[in-house]
């Protein structure tokens, strides 16, 4: 067995093949990042809570900026299963401006037991909720 000395054009090889599988990594992971709609480094600009309608026994759900502003431009509930009403479809479709503190109160078309979980779309990403 031989022992091949490093030599500087070695190391050199060495640093670029390291370098470049580096770069193939993070490349990776911020395209799998956005192809998935996932925000890598944002954090939430909002809060959602839900609770049941008292007149119909349907969903309400409670959007709430926790940033200085967020806009709201979609709006997801289990996974597309239960759907918006009209009223609120329209609402998020135009999208929905709100200041810190404020809060859109949204409906769904199911029950607030049946909410596992509810993705909401802003200018800072998309970001899903758990019930």
């Amino acid at each position: 067995m031989s022992v091949q000395p490093i030599t500087r054009d070695t190391e050199s090889k060495q640093r670029m093949s390291i370098a470049a599988n580096l770069s193939k990594i993070l490349t990776l992971v911020l395209a799998g990042g956005l192809i998935g709609g996932c925000s890598l480094f944002a954090s939430p600009d909002i809060e959602v809570s839900i609770s049941t309608n008292p007149y119909w026994g349907t969903l309400v759900f409670d959007i709430q900026a926790i940033q200085d502003t967020a806009k709201i431009t979609e709006v997801t509930l289990n996974r597309g299963n239960c759907k918006l009403p009209a009223g609120t479809a329209a609402d998020i479709r135009r999208g929905v401006n709100l200041g810190y503190g404020r809060t859109y109160r949204g409906y769904g078309n199911c029950t607030a037991e049946n909410i596992k979980e509810i993705d909401v779309t802003t200018e800072r990403g998309k970001f899903t909720f758990y019930f």
